[in-house]
């Protein structure tokens, strides 16, 4: 007997992993630490010279997409 739901995680470039119950809230929780996440933010701000996007945030922006369609 499973007495857990299933677990969906992404490690971001950052160092910060991110785990969520479902694909969707993923996504989501995934999006938010992009954008207003400190601990992302104060990465990027020391890594200003990379201004390309992580594989993770690809993949997010992907699903983002795919979940509109």
């Amino acid at each position: 007997m499973i007495d857990s739901p299933p677990e969906y995680g992404m490690t971001c470039h950052c160092g910060m992993r991110i785990t969520g119950t479902n694909e969707k809230g993923l996504v989501s929780l995934l999006k938010k630490h992009f954008e207003a996440g400190e601990y992302h933010l104060a990465y990027l701000s020391i890594q200003k010279d990379s201004l390309t996007k992580s594989e993770s945030e690809i993949t997010v922006d992907q699903a983002i997409l795919l979940r509109g369609k």
